[in-house]
C-alpha cells in the first residue's frame, strides 16, 4: 500500500498542472500515487496534459475516461492516473469522485491544488508526521505566494465566535519558526493543501457537495472540530501557491468583487444552517449580513451597490440549502441593478 494518494483537479490549467506534477516528482521521496482529474476542461488543456504525459519519462501514467476509471480496480503499475471527466464537477464533487474510489487503498489522501508547487519533501514531511502522531487526523502546511516566497498566503487558522474563520498572521507564523515551533494546532486549514488520514473518511465522510465552488474546507473542518479531531499545520513544510482562482477566471471587470462577496457569504450563511439551531441561525444571519454590508461599504464607498449585495445574500441564503452549479453560474453572471 502506498503512503499517500494525491488528488489534483485540473480545469483549463494545463501549464500550472504540469509544473505542479514536475515539482512533486522532483521534490518528494515518499511512496505516492497521483490521481489527476480533468474537470471538463477545453480540449486544448486536456491535449496539452496528455501530450506531456505521453512524452514524459518522469511518470508511468495511465490515461482513462470517466467510465474506464469507474470500472478499473487495479492501479498498481502506475504512479499517475489521469482521468478525463466530461463535466465540470466543481472542487468537492471532483475530489469526491476520486476519493470514494481510492481512499481504502491509501493510508492517507492529499487534496492538492493544481496551481501549487511543492518544495523539498513538503508532502513527505506531512505524511511522516501523520504516521507518527495517531491523535492527529488532518495536516496542512506553510503555504506561501508563488510570486513572493517570503509572503504568507495561508497557514491555517481558527474558528471565531461570530461564525467565521481567522487566519494566523504571518508575524505569528514567522515568530514560531524563529523559535523552532514548527507544529501549530489549526482547527481550520485550507483545501488547497489538506492531508487526511484514511480513518477520517470513515468517521465523518467526504467533502460536502452542497457547494459547487468554495466553503468545502470550512464545512469539513467544522465537522472535524465537532468530532474533536485534531488538525495541525507543519511550518517546516512549504508549498507555493499561484492564487489563480476559478472564479477569477470566470469573472472580470468592476463587478468581480461584488460577485465574489455574494458567492462567498451566501456559501457561508447557508453552511452555518447545518451547525446552528434554526432560531440561532435566523438571528445570527441578520447580524452577520449587517456586518458584511458595513465591511463592503468601507471597501467600495458605494451605498447602492452595498444594498444590492446585502439583498442578494439575504435572498439566496433564505431560498437555498446549497449553491449548486446553476446557482453558481447565476451569481457569476449577476449584473448590478441600480
Amino acid at each position: 500500500m502506498d503512503d499517500v494518494g494525491i488528488v489534483i483537479i485540473n480545469w483549463n490549467g494545463a501549464v500550472d498542472t504540469i509544473e505542479c506534477l514536475k515539482s512533486i516528482k522532483k521534490k518528494e521521496t515518499c511512496n505516492y500515487k497521483i490521481f489527476l482529474l480533468d474537470n471538463g476542461s477545453k480540449k486544448e488543456s486536456i491535449f496539452e496534459i496528455e501530450k506531456w504525459l505521453n512524452q514524459s519519462e518522469e511518470y508511468q501514467s495511465l490515461i482513462l475516461t470517466k467510465e474506464e476509471f469507474e470500472l478499473r480496480t487495479d492501479f498498481s503499475q502506475y504512479d499517475l492516473i489521469f482521468v478525463k471527466h466530461p463535466q465540470n464537477l466543481g472542487f468537492s464533487m471532483g475530489n469526491n469522485f476520486i476519493l470514494k474510489k481510492i481512499y481504502l487503498q491509501f493510508k492517507q489522501c492529499l487534496l492538492l491544488n493544481n496551481d501549487t508547487v511543492v518544495t523539498d519533501n513538503a508532502i513527505t514531511n506531512m505524511v511522516n508526521y501523520l504516521k507518527k502522531n495517531k491523535e492527529v487526523g488532518v495536516v496542512s502546511c506553510n503555504i506561501r505566494y508563488y510570486s513572493d516566497h517570503h509572503k504568507l498566503w495561508n497557514a491555517g487558522g481558527k474558528f471565531t465566535w461570530y461564525g467565521d474563520r481567522k487566519y494566523i498572521s504571518q508575524k505569528k507564523i514567522d515568530l514560531a519558526i524563529t523559535e523552532g515551533d514548527f507544529v501549530i494546532e489549526t482547527p481550520f486549514v485550507t483545501g488547497c493543501v489538506m492531508l487526511i488520514k484514511q480513518s477520517i473518511f470513515d468517521e465523518i465522510g467526504f467533502l460536502t457537495e452542497k457547494f459547487f465552488f468554495g466553503e468545502e474546507d470550512f464545512n469539513y473542518c467544522k465537522l472535524l472540530e465537532k468530532k474533536r479531531i485534531k488538525v495541525v499545520t507543519l511550518l517546516d513544510s512549504t508549498v507555493y501557491h499561484k492564487i489563480s482562482s476559478s472564479i477569477g477566471k470566470a469573472t472580470a471587470g468592476k463587478e468581480m468583487t461584488m460577485r465574489k462577496n455574494i458567492l462567498h457569504f451566501t456559501n457561508r450563511i447557508i453552511n452555518q444552517k447545518y451547525f446552528y439551531s434554526k432560531a440561532y441561525w435566523i438571528v445570527w444571519k441578520r447580524l452577520y449580513i449587517q456586518v458584511i454590508m458595513l465591511k463592503f461599504f468601507k471597501q467600495t464607498k458605494d451605498y447602492q451597490l452595498t444594498k444590492f449585495v446585502g439583498k442578494k445574500i439575504k435572498s439566496y441564503s433564505l431560498a437555498y440549502n446549497g449553491v449548486d452549479y446553476e446557482l453558481f453560474k447565476e451569481i457569476n453572471n449577476l449584473k448590478f441593478e441600480q
